[in-house]
């Protein structure tokens, strides 16, 4: 099993984007799209990536049983609470999700966006969280997806082959 997807040393680094060399990434930048259009055009995106096998992290600032309330209404049940979020802390809580599928599940990415997505516009059921994908396509490449406050992502291309990787055994 390759192991990359769940190196967070190296995943934190990216997503912070100190981390640029040999990765590829673009910004999709989403300001003028209504929060509907953001949410379906997130989801055709993640849809379109192949998936061997992949996880979902979501950092959050609200009550950890508001978050596992919307996993567990999903059937979502491989997940891990790495930490909780202490109310007016400022670290966030730190949810792990595994999926081993072959897609993700498009009502529960449906919801996760709209929630996330709507903060922006103050919906009355926005949560104050950022989602990050983290696909192993099966080939090549790891495609890694963070959305970052309310208005787009950034989508990072990394090779398997990244000497990053080896340190935590996961080519065999």
């Amino acid at each position: 099993m390759d192991k990359a997807i769940y190196n967070d040393e190296f995943w934190l680094k990216v997503f912070k984007r100190k981390f640029k060399t040999g990765i590829a990434y673009n910004a999709c930048i989403m300001d003028f799209l209504s929060s509907k259009q953001r949410v379906l055009f997130t989801i055709r995106r993640l849809m379109e990536i192949p998936i061997s096998q992949a996880r979902i992290v979501i950092q959050y600032w609200e009550k950890t049983k508001t978050v596992t309330d919307l996993l567990d209404k999903y059937g979502l049940n491989s997940y891990q609470v790495i930490r909780e979020y202490k109310i007016n802390h400022v670290k966030p809580g730190y949810i792990n999700i595994d999926i081993s599928s072959q897609t993700f599940n498009e009502l529960f990415l449906h919801e996760l966006l709209a929630r996330h997505y709507g903060l922006d516009f103050s919906r009355s059921n926005a949560l104050n969280l950022v989602p990050y994908f983290i696909i192993d396509t099966g080939n090549l490449e790891i495609i890694a997806i963070k959305c970052y406050d309310d208005r787009g992502f950034y989508q990072y291309f990394i090779r398997k082959e990244d000497k990053r990787f080896k340190k935590i055994g996961d080519s065999e």
